[in-house]
């Protein structure tokens, strides 16, 4: 599912809206470490679109490492 997101996000790159609804969609389906190494990925690919205000809402609704 990882690799599945990562290669959404690319694809959706040109939008931010679309690209942060599907981070959104998809990220119930990650463990906390794989949405810490998605995070890192989208910051250091797309640089500025993640923005504070979408990391500090949506941060609490993590899925706990299985």
């Amino acid at each position: 599912m990882f690799e599945y997101l990562k290669d959404e996000l690319a694809r959706v790159s040109f939008n931010r809206e679309l690209f942060l609804n599907e981070l959104s969609k998809n990220r119930r389906w990650l463990t906390r470490e794989e949405y810490e190494l998605l995070e890192a990925w989208i910051n250091i690919n797309y640089p500025g679109m993640l923005g504070d205000e979408f990391v500090s809402n949506h941060s609490h609704r993590l899925v706990p490492g299985f």
